[in-house]
């Protein structure tokens, strides 16, 4: 077999020739130590610009807008880059203003608050008697505490629970003001010792918890063998 003669070079575009039977040098066809081709036409997609390029031209990309794509602006970069992080929510603490430190948003549990109260005008109790009331102004106390029961709307408590007292009670026995559920006594109670003098008196340290639908009155009980002093008024904080 006859072999054949090939001479070639890594320049590029240069081609591969090879010695012909015939004693000539002939160029392999395609070839070419590097190789090279020609782009004839290049099309361009918005938002890229300055197509079609058939000899020379300039490619370029046009601006974002609010209904068209385009490229980042370095103003409207730096205004997404600042924009606030995602929010966590936090609900610490009753009471205060609303605060956002950061990445972090704190808005209190709002407690809801109403004060009830009554004015009965100097009541006064019988030696021995026990009676009942509701924080309204009009009916006074009465020995049927059904008459006197009012319905919790809403879960909520009671506390702060308040009386003032027009005159002195008897030496004899004290007074006492109990909140009432569902027709028993709860700790929620105000008293009046035996001689005590005309004034403010209070609980503050105990809460009572009342769900919707339960019954509330306020309880009067005179211990005393005489007449008891007189009560102007009654209240209490709910929320």
């Amino acid at each position: 077999m006859a072999k054949k003669l090939v001479f070639t070079t890594n320049i590029p575009g240069a081609t591969t020739d090879y010695a012909a039977a015939d004693g000539t040098w002939k160029t392999i066809p395609g070839g070419g130590g590097g190789g090279s081709g020609t782009v004839t036409s290049v099309a361009t997609t918005a938002p890229i610009t300055g197509g079609t390029i058939t000899t020379s031209g300039t490619i370029g990309i046009t601006q974002a807008t609010g209904s068209t794509d385009g490229y980042l602006s370095s103003a409207n970069w730096n205004t997404f880059n600042n924009k606030q992080d995602a929010i966590t929510l936090t609900t610490t603490g009753s009471g205060g203003s609303a605060t956002l430190v950061g990445s972090t948003l704190n808005i209190p549990q709002y407690t809801s608050l109403a004060v009830l109260q009554a004015v009965y005008g100097g009541t006064t109790l019988s030696t021995g008697q026990i009676a009942y009331a509701a924080f309204e102004n009009i009916g006074g106390v009465l020995t049927n505490e059904n008459t006197r029961r009012v319905i919790m709307p809403v879960a909520c408590t009671m506390s702060k629970f308040y009386t003032v007292s027009g005159s002195t009670q008897p030496a004899t026995g004290s007074l006492t003001l109990t909140i009432r559920k569902n027709i028993a006594d709860t700790i929620l109670v105000i008293t009046i010792a035996a001689g005590s003098i005309a004034g403010i008196y209070s609980n503050t340290s105990s809460i009572v918890s009342f769900a919707a639908g339960d019954a509330m009155a306020i309880k009067f009980v005179n211990n005393a063998t005489s007449t008891s002093a007189s009560i102007i008024s009654v209240s209490s904080l709910l929320s």
